[in-house]
């Protein structure tokens, strides 16, 4: 997610559509450059130590903790992390680059939630009534309560939203652009090479020979 980020305020969101397209390589110079960037954070000690064997749940503890002073995480999160650090926890955008042609207004993520009725489904009228049932307002009103983020408009009493989702709803007004995670846009296959591309890097390996294995890797593995 933090390479992610950083590729896209070097270049926007070019260079991983080109690549998603056929039509561009992950030898890209944005490329290059974030995994350069992504190497000189770890030569600055950015990152905990070991933090290449990290998951999501040691690495939300030690922010919940007190060790470190940024997480860099989805809003899935928020109610988790709130019920630990109350007003200790706050969001903020992602930082620009200078010189870069994304912005903090371009969001990494995908759609929370997704409903589709199959054509040939035996249970359409109910099918319709779940979806009527969940996009009533006061349903609604309950999932922003709940700490969720929604579609809707809907407007609740302050006092029970969580106060870091609300910062979150009110921060995406300003979204530009949404670009979604690799290993989402690109499937489990390639997405997942990314990720150990990013951690060979992060680890010390070229960053050149890393992007160049992992076009590779892609020309072998796109689907047709």
């Amino acid at each position: 997610m933090f390479s992610e980020l950083v590729i896209n305020r070097i270049g926007g969101t070019e260079p991983y559509n080109k690549v998603y397209n056929g039509t561009g390589t992950w030898e890209d110079p944005a490329f290059i450059e974030a995994g350069k960037i992504m190497q000189e954070l770890v030569s600055l000690k950015a990152f905990p130590e070991g933090f290449n064997a990290l998951d999501n749940d040691p690495a939300q503890a030690d922010f919940i903790a007190g060790k470190c002073g940024m997480l860099v995480m989805g809003s899935w999160a928020i109610q988790q992390l709130y019920n630990d650090m109350k007003d200790k926890l706050a969001v903020c955008k992602f930082p620009e680059i200078p010189g870069g042609k994304g912005n903090s207004n371009h969001w990494l993520g995908q759609p929370d939630q997704s409903f589709a009725i199959a054509a040939n489904s035996n249970a359409k009228d109910a099918a319709a009534e779940f979806i009527k049932t969940i996009s009533d307002p006061e349903i609604q009103l309950k999932l922003v309560e709940a700490g969720n983020l929604v579609a809707t408009n809907v407007k609740p009493d302050p006092d029970k939203v969580n106060p870091v989702a609300a910062q979150v709803t009110e921060l995406l007004k300003d979204m530009e652009e949404l670009f979604v995670f690799y290993d989402v846009g690109l499937g489990a296959t390639i997405g997942n090479e990314y990720n150990n591309t990013i951690q060979a890097i992060t680890a010390g390996q070229s960053v050149e020979e890393s992007f160049k294995a992992l076009q590779q890797f892609t020309e072998q593995n796109r689907e047709q």
